[in-house]
């Protein structure tokens, strides 16, 4: 169940909204990250010592998505935090793939993350699915 308490505020240029720990909105729109640079300088940092393989990966997955008729070009599964938030916009903005990006719904997740990762996949245009186990199958397991 989504909460309507906090809708939260993305960034006009990258992936956070001001529910992630330590961002804020800044007045243009953009996050305290995207205003200081930052965020672009770490996604250059990460994202250039394997890009050109990376492309390649993504440029072969992308023909065998058109080869084959299929909507999605990947799946990514993701939690709403950070780490899984960074591997959507990576393949959707950097890489050009279509990721059905597909998410556990657990009582560990926190509602913020959901939220998160639903305006995310909102954001980015990407489909987003959510499954759970019957009967809270994992919740017994854990506990035990």
């Amino acid at each position: 169940m989504m909460t309507t308490q906090h809708a939260g505020r993305t960034c006009a240029t990258c992936f956070f909204t001001d529910t992630f720990p330590g961002v804020t909105i800044e007045d243009n729109g953009r996050c305290n990250y995207c205003n200081r640079g930052h965020i672009r300088t770490k996604i250059r940092e990460l994202t250039t010592s394997n890009l050109e393989q990376l492309q390649l990966v993504a440029t072969q997955l992308k023909l065998e998505t058109q080869q084959k008729g299929a909507k999605y070009d990947c799946i990514v599964g993701a939690s709403g935090g950070l780490d899984s938030s960074y591997v959507i916009y990576v393949a959707r903005r950097i890489m050009g793939l279509n990721p059905l990006v597909v998410s556990y719904a657990n009582d560990f997740t926190t509602s913020i993350a959901r939220e998160n990762l639903q305006r995310l996949c909102k954001v980015l245009g990407v489909d987003l699915r959510t499954i759970s186990s019957k009967g809270k199958f994992d919740r017994k397991h854990i506990a035990s």
